[in-house]
Formats: structure tokens, sequence, C-alpha cells
């Protein structure tokens, strides 16, 4: 296994498995301004951390919408099989006040771009608007491909939703059909009403199962 690490960028791994050797995708992460996007190049065997953000908590520079924080480029011909699965979570903190906020994962096919509105795509995973205060939160899915190689043909099933101390619903599965030959996107976006720091972000993880 060989990972690295750098001030602030979130941790690239690899681990070893018997995934083709010719499947080497290439994905990225680095920092812009005070959100951590996706540029180091890695390649893919059968299972691990794919990237990880972890570092000084990060929210978005304005109110009144779902904003994107933090993104993670899915390789092309990453879902070449059935039973492909990207497991996704993010979690962070709620601010000491009643408004309104909500987080949210998106997969998209467009280029999500940091601070601006969450890009047309499928909600995969929310917390709903909730008003919690001052405690912590935690939302997870995943997506797993289905079908024969090429037809563009995945689920995404939300699997954990959480308010401090409060469970929230889970969304439907989803099904996907995301063009399995070119880069996809997973957006964690934050949903602020009022003050930009309602919420933040502090962890967002991509692991990759065979």
């Amino acid at each position: 296994m060989s990972g690295g690490q750098f001030p602030f960028i979130p941790t690239i791994l690899t681990s070893m498995g018997d995934m083709p050797l010719n499947f080497q995708p290439s994905f990225s992460a680095t920092q812009v301004g005070s959100a951590a996007q996706g540029a180091a190049n890695s390649s893919v065997r059968e299972s691990g951390n794919m990237y990880i953000y972890s570092g000084p908590t990060i929210s978005p520079t304005g109110t009144g919408g779902a904003k994107v924080v933090a993104f993670f480029a899915i390789p092309a011909n990453a879902f070449d099989i059935a039973g492909r699965t990207l497991t996704l979570m993010a979690s962070g903190g709620f601010a000491v006040n009643a408004n309104t906020k909500a987080i949210t994962l998106v997969v998209t096919a467009t280029l999500p771009v940091l601070n601006s509105n969450a890009p047309s795509g499928t909600t995969i995973a929310s917390t709903g608007a909730v008003t919690t205060s001052g405690a912590g939160w935690a939302i997870g899915a995943q997506i797993t491909k289905y079908g024969n190689p090429g037809s563009n043909t995945q689920t995404a099933v939300h699997n954990a939703a959480q308010c401090g101390a409060a469970v929230e619903a889970l969304t439907l599965p989803s099904a996907l059909t995301l063009n399995e030959s070119v880069v996809n996107y997973v957006a964690v976006c934050l949903n602020n009403t009022t003050t930009n720091t309602d919420s933040t972000l502090a962890l967002f993880e991509a692991t990759w199962n065979n």
C-alpha cells in the first residue's frame, strides 16, 4: 500500500488487489482557497481509500442555496463490471443557533464549482432541512454498478443521515445512468440559509470496494 500526505491536502491511498492491471484511472486532490477539490494521479486496485479530505473545517462563502464545498471525481471506466461499489461518507458540524441548514451529496456529470450552486444531477443523500444546534452531522451513500459493462447502469443507496442525536429519514434508492466512459463527480453541498458558517464540513471520504 502506498500513500502521500501534504499539508491540508487530502490523502490519496491505493491498495493492491486483483482488479485488472490495466485499470489505472486518475483523479485529483488539491485544495483551492478553503475547500478541497480534485490533482495527483493514482492507480486503483481492489479496494481502499480513493480520496480523503480531513483538515480545517470548511464552509461555503455564500448562503441561500446548496453550495459546493468539496467534490470527488469518479474516474472514467471505474464502474467497469457489476459489483464495483463507491462508498461515500461526509461529516461536519453545526453552529450554535437554530438557523435552518441542510447537507446533500449530489452525483453529477457536470464539473462542480466550489462555492457555487450545486450542479444539476441526482441527490443521493441528504439530511433534509434541520435546525440542529451545536452538534455534529454525518451522511453517507453507496453507488454500485449493475448490469453489463458499458451499459451505464448504477444504483445509489442512501445509507446514513444523522444530525446530533437525531437519525434523519433516508431518501429512496436512485437508479443512475452515469456515462461510465467519462469522469463523473460527487459533490458535498451545504445549504446555510442565514449565515455561511451555520454548517461546516470536516471530513469527506470516498472508498472503493470490489
